[in-house]
């Protein structure tokens, strides 16, 4: 009999293709399932409870506290099985039955004491793959080189199917006080006492990597839990080195590189130096074996830092690395320095939707861990063919992009996530590109509030100013706020429109398209009618923050848009930002400031002529609207819970 061992804890939400597996094992298998909880918080022991009511094989037991670790539930386990073999099995991954059949007549048939297998590994999006295979294995017939092709090629995991026996009788056992490294210490000590050790090319179980916001113990790591890494190595090498086989040489380069990149990702501190020392030491220890190990280039940073006794160059080179691109990086502004408190931050500034230093580009792409692209553009598709699996890849849209084809070409399996700015643009890149929903995040941009200035030079003109941040492309409808400002002068003479940016005649593009001259060739002959010539005043660009202090009214009068920041910009700087009803607005700015059509927007503006204390009530509130939903702070934490999430 088989006594399959299941350590669980907080696990019955993610069991469910585990139990029906454990459920599809044939009879002609005879085993018993041993679950032992270790003090679950959620409903896990109950549910399992029932589970095991229903199938008589089955049993649970119970930890009397939480062990904080999958090792004393496994002894635990062990100390309650009865068959003849033990085999052990995360509560996450799936049993593969007519693998475990496969391995079982085998071990019966050869009497074998232990039978590895092959292992799939299972991506969150549904794609598996082979892994741990041993290639040629028939040809491989001492012990001791078994021993060594098992360290080469294979994770040494505890789960395969042992011999209990060897186990009991040899007193071997999972260290409770290690945390990481507990497997595959307890399996170099059950394979070495083993006569007869077998391999399956057939795997045996699914491992699912799981895509959720649960992260698992490699995933939170301290300085002790890096020190149980090496440990643990340096165990196994000994254990292993009484038959002749060096862990650190056949295996060493896979455990460092998956160690030093869980560490880089996952650490809750900076490495002690005490564990530090002990990284370095090791590391000098076995320098002959480590010289000859290809990391990438971010990791040997890491190793030589530690072979040098650098601890200062050690830390810094473990901070998350962070690569903003794209051809305007004006939006991230404000995120800017926020960012750089949590990560190292570099920029790769491309000179067009499509151009850019490539040597540049991938000095930087070698160099990083996370990339973020601005804009659904030529960059995006760029980096999405080029960055490798131990990258992170996160694209912001907004709006503009809509109106070209490069959301077709991304090679969607290497993007972490798509950020939209609003959720009707969300909706409209998963329509437009065929996205699947999953892949987006909706967060919007940021905004330094308290950065703005909002005494204006005079508080009573400031109400006859209104602005526009750019009038091009055509879809701005600049025509719409020359209609407004003449409405409004025909009241009062006072009122002016600013406009910030370049003026239209400065875009090439815009004087190389025969439509966008004739808007914009509309638009002046209709200045030139209304008279308005000398109350509109191109400023160029300008620093918004302090510009926008004079501004009452930033106007939003687009055909449509993303978000559109320049009216948030005015609230942020005591003043107001008015809307036209394009689709979506509603879900970004506050209603009290959108108006159906531009007669309604005049009457607007032309009450609160006179009325200063009803135009500063409506400005802070707009300004209290920006602090509690769009302030820096507050989107900085949610780009930072995001990149905390995608990094697993």
């Amino acid at each position: 009999m088989i006594s399959i061992v299941i350590p669980t804890y907080n696990s019955i939400a993610k069991m469910d293709l585990t139990l029906e597996s454990l459920r599809a094992i044939p009879e002609k298998v005879p085993h018993e399932v041993i679950f032992v909880d270790d003090q679950s918080k959620d409903d896990t022991f109950d549910r399992l409870s029932a589970a095991c009511e229903e199938n008589e094989n089955w049993k649970i037991f119970r930890l009397a506290e939480n062990s904080g670790s999958a090792a004393k539930p496994r002894n635990y386990g062990l100390e309650q099985a009865t068959g003849e073999f033990l085999f052990f099995l995360d509560s996450d991954d799936i049993l593969i039955p007519s693998g475990l059949e496969n391995a079982y007549l085998h071990a019966i048939k050869f009497e074998s004491d232990a039978v590895r297998n092959s292992l799939e590994v299972v991506a969150p999006d549904g794609t598996s793959r082979m892994s741990d295979r041993i290639p040629e294995w028939d040809k491989i017939k001492d012990t001791s080189s078994r021993l060594r092709a098992i360290a080469k090629f294979q994770s040494l995991t505890c789960s395969f199917l042992m011999r209990r026996e060897v186990v009991m009788d040899n007193d071997i056992r999972f260290m409770e006080s290690r945390r990481i490294g507990e497997d595959i210490t307890f399996s170099s000590e059950v394979l070495v006492k083993c006569e007869r050790v077998a391999y399956r090319d057939v795997p045996i179980r699914k491992y699912v990597k799981n895509d959720d916001d649960e992260a698992s113990v490699t995933q939170k790591l301290n300085s002790s839990n890096f020190k149980d890494f090496i440990e643990a190595w340096a165990d196994v090498d000994e254990i292993l080195g009484a038959s002749g086989v060096s862990f650190i040489k056949e295996h060493g380069h896979a455990a460092m590189d998956y160690a030093l990149r869980q560490f880089i990702w996952f650490k809750t501190e900076d490495l002690s130096r005490e564990v530090f020392d002990f990284f370095s030491q090791f590391c000098n220890t076995h320098w002959n074996y480590i010289s000859t190990f290809k990391f990438s280039r971010r990791l040997n940073e890491l190793v030589l830092a530690a072979r040098d006794d650098n601890y200062e160059q050690f830390v810094d080179a473990c901070k998350i690395r962070l690569v903003l691109a794209g051809h305007d990086l004006k939006f991230m502004n404000d995120i800017l320095p926020e960012l750089q408190k949590r990560y190292n931050v570099r920029t790769n500034k491309w000179t067009g939707h499509t151009t850019h230093d490539e040597a540049q580009s991938r000095e930087l792409l070698e160099w990083t861990d996370y990339v973020w692209v601005e804009w659904l553009l030529g960059a995006a598709v760029w980096y999405s063919k080029n960055v490798q699996s131990r990258h992170r890849l996160v694209i912001r849209a907004h709006r503009s992009e809509m109106t070209v084809d490069y959301g077709l070409e991304l090679e969607l399996s290497k993007v972490a996530k798509i950020i939209a700015i609003a959720p009707h643009s969300l909706n409209d890149f998963s329509d437009r590109f065929d996205i699947p929903y999953e892949k987006f995040e909706l967060i919007p941009n940021a905004f330094d509030v308290e950065g703005y200035k909002t005494e204006p030079d005079d508080a009573d003109a400031r109400r006859f100013q209104l602005a526009m941040i750019g009038t091009v492309p055509s879809l701005k409808g600049f025509h719409r706020a020359i209609e407004l400002l003449a409405k409004l002068r025909a009241v009062d003479e006072r009122y002016e429109l600013s406009v910030y940016g370049k003026k239209y005649s400065e875009y090439g593009w815009v004087m190389n398209s025969e439509s966008a001259r004739k808007y914009y060739a509309m638009c002046d002959s209709r200045v030139e009618e209304l008279d308005l010539e000398n109350a509109i005043h191109y400023q160029g660009w300008v620093n918004t923050k302090g510009a926008l202090r004079n501004v009452g009214y930033a106007l939003s009068l687009s055909d449509f848009e993303g978000m559109q920041v320049a009216p948030g910009q005015a609230f942020c700087a005591g003043g107001q930002g008015l809307f036209l009803p394009w689709r979506g607005v509603e879900s970004c700015y506050p209603s009290e400031f959108i108006f159906d059509s531009i007669e309604l927007m005049a009457e607007y503006i032309l009450a609160m002529q006179d009325d200063r204390t009803s135009f500063e009530r409506a400005s802070n509130y707009g300004r209290e609207f920006m602090l509690e939903r769009y302030d820096t702070k507050i989107v900085t934490s949610r780009v930072a819970d995001l990149l905390d999430r995608v990094r697993a």
